[in-house]
């Protein structure tokens, strides 16, 4: 029996491939992997002050993960109860870690 040579995609379907492929680089490039360690310790020292990371995840309205991390004093080092809050929103391709450059 005679096997079949695997047939080679036309034109069209390679353009439409290549198309797509260019399209998931810019819109849906693969996410940067990190562990938890290249966040740094939970609790470290900066200028003699005390501060903690808080890891959490939250649900969107759409019911997709947002995985979080919130730095803040230690409540001994705490000046009020209400501090400000900065928020940093990552690229699509990156991580938390990219936070701490």
């Amino acid at each position: 029996v005679e096997q079949e040579e695997p047939r080679q995609p036309s034109t069209w379907q390679m353009i439409k491939y290549g198309y797509n492929e260019m399209v998931n680089a810019i819109i849906r490039p693969p996410r940067a992997e990190y562990t938890m360690e290249m966040l740094g310790p939970v609790k470290f020292v900066m200028n003699g002050v005390q501060f903690q990371r808080d890891d959490l995840e939250l649900t969107n309205q759409f019911g997709k993960k947002v995985v979080c991390s919130h730095w803040e004093p230690a409540p001994q080092y705490r000046v009020k109860t209400r501090l400000p809050c900065i928020i940093y929103l990552h690229g699509n391709a990156s991580c938390r870690a990219e936070a701490l450059e």
